[in-house]
């Protein structure tokens, strides 16, 4: 059977592979005739058969990753989770425990077909569906994979729960069979705050400016500050709570789900469905939203801009000293990033000059600062080059 490519070697000793029905020629990178031959051969038997190159292919693969063979999903697993940190590393802990992946764990990487991945995910959950992806990409950042097990259209669409903000009326209600004074306190912080559980939860007394009637704290999450202004229905609410340290002393000391499992015992017994903790934070931007807030900074208060709650309108306004000084350290935060902005484009200035005469000092044999039609043919192989004709070409134009 005729052939489909057929090797040829440059005069400057590098081999290259020619493409006897397109006439399509490409470089095969080396100057050593054997692997030159083992290349366009692999090429050849491709041509012949798909189906076999594929397994063939696999075989390459474990020759050249010996873990390969026996290194399973599980494994991948483990690695994952060993590169978390702090709840999100408990977070993959629990995610990974998931009885769906059990067909998973002992298969080879190598060995898994787009049907393990489609049996799994027709049986599990949408954190089974967002944990295999991430696993799956995982797996194929680190090599551990050729090719992709599904394609990324192939992948169902992750479908969440509707969420929802909780109203005042439904906030009223389950106020009015809690009989914990310190649940109590937290859900109206939650209710005027518009924050996070953990950041509420873990309020202390020194975060309250009694002054300037003004809580400060920074998110959990993200570490960036917030700074809120509190009126007369929130100081209602701090006046009860300890003067010094925790302001929920038993509620920050508990995990999140289980703060969340108890304000769920709580609306369950009300008959309510749909919401959670996070739900106040719904709740807080529709408010802001309402009042004529800009919908851009009505959204749920997570970067370091200032927001306010009232016990009726939700928004204060913004004092202009707390405003200025804001606004001063996203200026200096800005400097400060432009900086180093031009520091790295210097410095990758300095290095693409250190390329070019490096590259001029191999390949400019007439020694007359440019690469000749006569000299390119040797740099051709050369990363730099594209880069470097790129720039004649444009220096020409400009003359």
């Amino acid at each position: 059977m005729k052939q489909r490519y057929r090797v040829f070697r440059r005069g400057w000793g590098t081999f290259y592979c020619e493409d006897l029905v397109t006439k399509k020629q490409e470089s095969l990178k080396t100057r050593d005739k054997d692997e030159a031959h083992r290349l366009v051969a692999a090429k050849n038997e491709t041509q012949d058969g798909p189906a076999f190159s594929r397994q063939l292919a696999r075989v390459y693969w474990k020759a050249g990753d010996p873990a390969g063979a026996t290194r399973n999903w599980q494994t991948a697993m483990d690695e994952l989770v060993k590169l978390k940190h702090g709840k999100n590393q408990q977070r993959w802990q629990t995610a990974i425990k998931d009885r769906n992946f059990d067909t998973l764990r002992q298969l080879p990487i190598l060995e898994t077909r787009a049907e393990h991945f489609l049996q799994v995910l027709k049986q599990g959950k949408v954190s089974t569906n967002n944990h295999l992806r991430r696993l799956h990409n995982f797996a194929l950042d680190m090599d551990w994979l050729p090719w992709p097990v599904l394609p990324k259209r192939q992948w169902p669409p992750i479908r969440y729960k509707e969420k929802r903000a909780i109203t005042r009326e439904e906030h009223e209600l389950i106020l009015s069979r809690e009989s914990n004074p310190e649940m109590r306190a937290f859900l109206w912080c939650c209710w005027h705050i518009g924050g996070s559980q953990s950041d509420v939860a873990r309020l202390k007394a020194e975060d309250v400016d009694w002054k300037n009637q003004v809580v400060s704290f920074f998110r959990a999450k993200t570490g960036t500050p917030q700074i809120i202004h509190f009126g007369k229905g929130l100081a209602e609410v701090f006046k009860d709570l300890p003067a010094q340290g925790s302001l929920f002393p038993r509620l920050a000391a508990m995990d999140e789900k289980h703060r969340a499992a108890k304000f769920q015992r709580c609306y369950r017994r009300m008959k309510i469905s749909g919401i959670s903790l996070h739900s106040y934070r719904y709740a807080w931007a529709e408010r802001a939203k309402t009042v004529g807030y800009p919908e851009r900074f009505a959204q749920i208060p997570t970067t370091n801009l200032l927001f306010f709650s009232d016990n009726s309108a939700g928004i204060w306004i913004v004092p202009t000293s707390q405003i200025d000084s804001v606004i001063a350290g996203q200026k200096l935060q800005l400097i400060a990033e432009q900086q180093k902005a031009v520091a790295k484009a210097s410095e990758e200035k300095k290095l693409d000059e250190q390329r070019r005469k490096a590259f001029l000092l191999k390949y400019d044999l007439n020694h007359n600062g440019t690469i000749d039609p006569d000299e390119q043919e040797a740099a051709m192989d050369d990363p730099y080059f594209i880069k470097y004709r790129l720039e004649q070409i444009h220096a020409q134009r400009q003359q």
